[in-house]
């Protein structure tokens, strides 16, 4: 009896391959779909910030505030509580709400406002952190009232 067949057959077994290549793929396959997900949030938050500069832009023109001052209003208006109140891994800080009037506060004259907060791109890898915000400028309708639309960020 000759076993050679047999030895020879057994050593070019490929039971198992499948098995080692995908767990050399799987590694990558998780970093891709949770940066996916990681792009999703980080659009999300984008979003929500551009939205909040044009309506602050917008109460800022016609010297209004629905409650408080308008840095304050508007930060309470954001979607998430992430961007509220900040202290997440991956918004570590609240949204910061500036408004500035370059020309003063004239009629007719720019008011612009900047949303901002810090992302951390997936903060359980470490990768790094970016300024997401928005920006919107529109012009005064009306001279608004400082204390109700401060100058400056909150």
């Amino acid at each position: 009896m000759n076993h050679l067949p047999l030895t020879r057959t057994s050593l070019s077994s490929e039971s198992g391959q499948a098995a080692v290549e995908f767990a050399l793929a799987l590694p990558l396959l998780l970093i891709v779909l949770l940066g996916l997900i990681d792009f999703g949030f980080a659009f999300n938050y984008w979003n929500d910030t551009q939205h909040l500069a044009s309506t602050a832009a917008r109460y800022a023109a016609v010297g209004r505030s629905p409650s408080g001052t308008l840095q304050s209003y508007i930060r309470s208006q954001a979607d998430t509580a992430d961007l509220r109140n900040g202290g997440t891994r991956q918004i570590p800080d609240a949204l910061k709400v500036c408004v500035s009037f370059p020309n003063g506060r004239v009629v007719g004259q720019p008011v612009h406002v900047e949303v901002t907060t810090n992302y951390a791109w997936m903060p359980y890898l470490g990768i790094g952190a970016a300024t997401i915000g928005g920006r919107a400028t529109m012009r005064l309708e009306t001279v608004p009232d400082p204390a109700i639309v401060p100058d400056g960020c909150a």
